[in-house]
């Protein structure tokens, strides 16, 4: 679950009457039933006063690998406006902490052309992606009827991780172990997908960043760089 209730909370049901799978309860305080929540963010874009709040990574934990990737979400870049030229997005983000950056846009072109070319069946139709956790999230819980209809195929940020670590490994000779990788994402329940992942035995993403929170941490670095630019 990528969400906490904070006192900021006065208790006043809006969250509980927008919540689409019911997941929130009342009491003393406000609580969201992990096992019923979906990690939509409908409870963070409706509270009036700002007291539910993500729970993404915190750059504190780039030190705890020796050499760090950022896999950047193409959402990133349409947070600038009049942005000319991604490489200001993307040298601010080793301005930040990281030592490499990957884009997701190539894995995602990669699946495409593994889904394109698959040759059998395994798979009811319609075909359902994978790309948003939220939705995955709802048909294990709510719809697992639905279940067989999901495309057996990693998503596109979690593809670039793995292809982001194997590169690094093979550039640096460190171990994958000492490379961390995170991504930023545009919504919360893709916060909660890199540590929990659906299908996967094991996380392949180190933490995931929010991209309101890097875009914050971006606007001075990229500020300098285009003035040096």
């Amino acid at each position: 679950m990528a969400y906490k209730i904070t006192d900021s909370c006065v208790a006043c049901g809006t969250c509980i009457d927008e919540c689409p799978v019911e997941a929130i309860s009342a009491g003393d305080i406000y609580v969201i039933d992990p096992d019923k929540c979906i990690d939509c963010g409908t409870c963070v874009q409706v509270c009036p006063h700002q007291a539910v709040q993500s729970t993404g990574s915190d750059f504190y934990m780039l030190k705890r690998f020796q050499y760090n990737i950022a896999v950047p979400d193409p959402a990133l870049y349409g947070q600038f406006h009049h942005l000319d030229d991604i490489n200001i997005v993307l040298n601010g983000l080793l301005s930040i902490g990281f030592d490499d950056v990957f884009e997701s846009a190539a894995a995602a072109e990669l699946l495409a052309d593994c889904l394109d070319h698959r040759t059998g069946g395994g798979t009811l139709k319609p075909e359902i992606s994978p790309a948003c956790p939220a939705v995955v999230r709802l048909i294990c819980i709510r719809f697992p009827d639905l279940l067989g209809h999901i495309a057996p195929v990693i998503t596109p940020l979690e593809l670039a991780a793995v292809l982001a670590r194997r590169r690094a490994a093979e550039s640096t000779g460190l171990s994958p172990e000492e490379i961390g990788v995170f991504t930023i994402v545009p919504c919360t329940s893709q916060v909660t997908a890199a540590a929990s992942p659906e299908g996967l035995k094991r996380q392949v993403v180190d933490g995931a960043f929010a991209i309101k929170d890097i875009y914050l941490a971006l606007l001075d670095p990229m500020r300098q760089l285009d003035l040096d630019s």
